[in-house]
């Protein structure tokens, strides 16, 4: 039996260009796609909490938040601005996840 999940990400223009400004920053604290790989683990992990998940910088850290501002962890990073990953309605094919990693602004 194959309990494989597909998952499919979509990212806005605006994180790509974020991670190309990033890339070019050589600090060890530079946004990379490994930190939007954890972001997505994290927005999988709540998937049955919300559909809609919110990464909120502070200095020091990331908050996770359900987009309502109930906090469900933090990310021991901050990011350079808010990102919102959606998860789109499912179609008939319930093994696969569609999430969409945009900003506020691109919405």
């Amino acid at each position: 039996m194959n309990n494989a999940v597909k998952v499919v990400v979509g990212l806005s223009p605006g994180i790509k260009n974020i991670l190309e400004k990033e890339s070019g920053n050589h600090s060890i604290d530079g946004f990379t796609t490994d930190d939007i790989e954890q972001m997505m683990a994290i927005t999988l992990h709540h998937t049955d909490d919300s559909k809609f998940i919110s990464f909120e910088p502070n200095t020091e850290f990331t908050f996770v938040t359900d987009g309502n501002h109930n906090v469900l962890g933090k990310i021991p990073k901050p990011i350079p601005e808010r990102m919102w990953f959606i998860q789109e309605e499912q179609t008939q094919n319930a093994e696969e996840f569609v999430i969409m990693a945009l900003l506020p602004t691109e919405y």
